[in-house]
């Protein structure tokens, strides 16, 4: 899940095959599974946070 999501459309101008247009439209909360994510850019910066798949040294 993913949230406060803007979604970026770059697509060509129709008059001028050289110039790039970007349209942006907020999605708000989105789940995405599988191949449908293609990239994910955080804005705000980023967190590291620990993992938590790692084993304790006992186990």
């Amino acid at each position: 899940m993913l949230k406060s999501v803007t979604l970026l459309k770059r697509s060509k101008d129709a008059d001028d095959p050289l110039k790039t247009t970007d349209q942006k439209r907020s999605l708000g909360l989105i789940v995405c599974r599988g191949t449908a994510v293609m990239l994910v850019a955080p804005t705000d910066g980023t967190d590291e946070i620990s993992n938590p798949f790692v084993q304790p040294d006992g186990a």
